[in-house]
């Protein structure tokens, strides 16, 4: 794709007052934490991961993986659990993911205002346990309600 039918695909890429307000606010006032850059997988999502009974085998698709702060994975893992889930389940993502670095998650605020800046302004449908599927605007709504609660997080330094 070239550089100027690129931008102007952005320039068309439907947007929220919200995303709009959490990008200029992570964009102006909040910076990423400083951490040692590690391998990430960078499209981390349930999709993306090969269970067998409880227990997490491995992850595929790893098109986007790079290296940068761990909190990219985290938090795109914990919107994907709220999305799918509910709020409380990316409390559980975090409780996991703690248990298994052994040391508390740093700047979890951040990595979820910057996961839920990585989605489109209509979510899209989602499926979802017992072959359900959650509406785009159920899905969507869901988002938003991530982002503010990230966005709070991130004023009241939570």
């Amino acid at each position: 794709m070239s550089p100027d039918r690129a931008l102007d695909r952005l320039r068309n890429t439907p947007v929220t007052a919200l995303l709009l307000e959490a990008e200029q606010r992570i964009g102006h006032h909040h910076r990423p934490p400083d951490d040692v850059p590690v391998f990430l997988h960078a499209d981390m999502w349930f999709g993306n991961t090969l269970w067998s009974d409880n227990h997490c085998l491995g992850l595929i698709d790893w098109k986007s993986a790079g290296v940068g702060h761990p909190g990219i994975d985290l938090g795109s893992l914990r919107l994907n659990a709220a999305l799918i889930y509910g709020m409380s389940a990316a409390a559980e993502i975090t409780r996991g993911w703690e248990e298994t670095i052994g040391r508390k998650a740093d700047a979890v605020a951040h990595w979820d205002a910057v996961a839920a800046l990585y989605t489109p302004a209509d979510v899209g449908a989602l499926p979802a346990p017992a072959g359900r599927e959650i509406s785009s605007v159920e899905a969507s709504r869901r988002r938003d309600a991530f982002l503010l609660d990230a966005l709070d997080r991130l004023d009241n330094n939570r």
